[in-house]
């Protein structure tokens, strides 16, 4: 196995890669670095929710991540979005679990609205949102 340094970003865009899983990695990277480099971002696991349960964010002033860890997959959970602190245009949500979830409910926080709201979520297919201040309204992407 031959690693590959890449030490800047304009070197990252002439970087062409010829395994199958590299480019795929290399494609998401390059769509989640043209929607917004993500940093700050506050994580917060949710360990062996059952089927039923709310799992509220934390609210916080940065982007989040919430990872789902239930230890089977679940028929249904609800995820209440956060309340923001200090809204900024562009912030981001991502939601990951790893089993599936059969039906997912979304609940947006305060006067917020949520635009995308999928039946299920699975392993293969995090949620990814963006917020925008103008509309109040968390997108799915």
């Amino acid at each position: 196995m031959k690693l590959i340094s890449i030490p800047n970003q304009q070197q990252l865009a002439s970087f062409i890669p010829s395994n199958d899983i590299v480019r795929m990695v290399y494609e998401l990277f390059k769509a989640v670095s043209a929607l917004q480099i993500i940093t700050n971002t506050t994580n917060q696991l949710a360990n062996n929710p059952a089927s039923g349960d709310t799992i509220t964010i934390d609210p916080a002033a940065t982007n989040f991540w919430l990872n789902i860890n239930p230890a089977l997959p679940i028929a249904a959970l609800t995820i209440v979005f956060p309340l923001l602190i200090r809204p900024r245009d562009g912030q981001m949500l991502i939601i990951t679990t790893t089993q599936a979830i059969a039906a997912i409910t979304l609940v947006a926080s305060g006067g917020d609205l949520i635009s995308g709201n999928p039946a299920s979520i699975n392993t293969e297919t995090p949620l990814l949102y963006r917020y925008s201040i103008d509309t109040n309204l968390w997108h799915l992407i």
